[in-house]
């Protein structure tokens, strides 16, 4: 990395921190040479940016020197480097590296699906990030390949707040813009840059917002073809671009269960885990409302919700849900062949649940296609819709789709999931969202074929819900 340049006139020198017996390098791929370390006790020292301006954009050339995916949570591995699956790329902390305590940073991190964000506050994403609102940009289940160079841009605008994250002119991340104003804290003098998973290249800082236009021509004037080449996955994950149309057709499938949700028929179909008082009846459907604010994310939240279908099923599975939203900034998912780790009737041989926390989709033991069909949360991309797969709580991600637009309120929408053997498909308003396969012998288990169907929604959520047919196979 040879320098920052703010605007197009005002240069800074980059001043590394070397010591006398320093691991820094200067490393060429392909076209571009950058800065790479072998310990994470050195970085680029910038002494000058423009972070705490009310507007601007900064940009960096970064390379993964591997590949970069999830992967879960060991408690041996944490015991001696607790954020072992956090790259912190950029901060404004000196040395211990601890982007909790940092007001600026970027971070990749492999969690139980990889994001990747930058903040401009100080504290944690859970739950700091959520009371009170705060400055969080966040891409969801954002992997690296190896030796690529990649332009990496954060853009910010205070009075707006409105915060953005490209990669190669394509944006795959934005804030929160459901919550209003969002708390922000000024950043360090200083910022130090370098991670021995990434070679830093050029890096620039800009006393406006630039336009995903502006930063596409910017990465193409400078990039080779190769790179260029990354363009159409990106615009088709994060913009939604060349999605095929389809529809679920039942055809021999047998109608295994439905419901319109009649209020005379009340809910005795299902288990309710969490908030007691969510829902109520309408003329349209069941109509579910939580509070704005969670009481907390441990085992005696209260504020969530959970509805369990009472009724187990064994194989193939399809699934179709008619769904309206009232209100912006919610989220809802379905968890799908929910049975305990070792393939037990979950109702049969542990205690009922009782907490709306999430806790239940990825940190217990429930084994679950945890599968977010509707996401406007504070920690997901908001400006357009998209749906996310986890199988949980193995942590291993299976699909994610952005669309090209946020789900129009007040309309009745259809969410389809369709499951023949590990073949594992998603469709969306007639857009298929997703067609993956979840292999066994990937140190996650076989794919799941049996067990209980739930809803879950969480905070802020309101919206109504009609419709669920669920078929199998004879």
């Amino acid at each position: 990395m040879k320098k920052t340049i703010i605007g197009p006139t005002i240069e800074y020198n980059v001043e590394q921190l070397l010591s006398s017996n320093s691991t820094a390098e200067e490393v060429t791929l392909g076209n571009r040479a950058g800065v790479g370390f072998r310990t994470l006790h050195e970085q680029c020292m910038l002494r000058n940016h423009t972070l705490n301006e009310r507007q601007g954009t900064m940009t960096i050339w970064i390379a993964c020197r591997e590949d970069l995916s999830s992967f879960p949570h060991w408690q041996h591995i944490a015991e001696h480097h607790p954020d072992y699956r956090d790259y912190v790329i950029v901060t404004d902390r000196l040395r211990d590296r601890k982007w909790q305590k940092s007001a600026f940073s970027i971070v990749w991190s492999g969690g139980w699906y990889p994001v990747f964000w930058a903040k401009f506050y100080r504290g944690n994403i859970y739950m700091d990030a959520y009371d009170p609102p705060r400055a969080l940009v966040t891409a969801n289940h954002y992997y690296f390949h190896r030796e690529t160079w990649q332009q990496l841009a954060v853009s910010w605008n205070r009075d707006e707040s409105s915060y953005k994250m490209y990669v190669n002119g394509v944006c795959i991340g934005s804030s929160d813009q459901f919550s209003g104003p969002l708390e922000e804290h000024p950043g360090g003098r200083s910022l130090f840059v370098g991670h021995p998973c990434f070679l830093i290249g050029d890096l620039e800082f800009y006393d406006k917002v630039l336009t995903q236009t502006a930063l596409k021509d910017c990465f193409m004037a400078s990039s080779r073809e190769e790179e260029q080449a990354s363009i159409a996955v990106l615009e088709k994950t994060y913009g939604g671009k060349g999605l095929k149309t389809c529809e679920f057709d039942p055809g021999s499938w047998q109608l295994a269960y439905e419901t319109d949700f009649p209020e005379e028929a009340g809910l005795s179909d299902f288990y309710i885990q969490g908030n007691p008082n969510a829902h109520q009846w309408s003329d349209e459907g069941l109509e579910i409302e939580t509070p704005e604010e969670m009481v907390d994310e441990d085992e005696n939240e209260q504020s969530q919700v959970y509805y369990w279908l009472k009724k187990w099923f064994e194989g193939d599975l399809a699934l179709s849900l008619d769904f309206k939203i009232h209100s912006r900034g919610g989220l809802a998912l379905l968890m799908l062949q929910s049975s305990g780790m070792q393939r037990e009737d979950l109702f049969s041989d542990h205690p009922p649940r009782s907490s709306g926390s999430m806790r239940t989709v990825h940190r217990e033991n429930v084994r679950n296609y945890h599968l977010e069909f509707y996401r406007e949360m504070a920690d997901t991309r908001n400006d357009v819709a998209n749906v996310g797969l986890v199988k949980d709580p193995l942590q291993r991600p299976l699909a994610f789709q952005c669309l090209d637009r946020l789900l129009e309120l007040g309309v009745w929408h259809r969410f389809q999931y369709v499951q023949e053997g590990p073949r594992l498909r998603g469709i969306l308003n007639g857009v298929q969202v997703f067609d993956v396969e979840d292999e066994p012998f990937q140190y996650s288990g076989g794919f799941l074929h049996c067990g209980y169907v739930a809803l879950r929604f969480m905070k802020r959520t309101r919206m109504t819900i009609r419709s669920l047919r669920i078929y199998q196979t004879p």
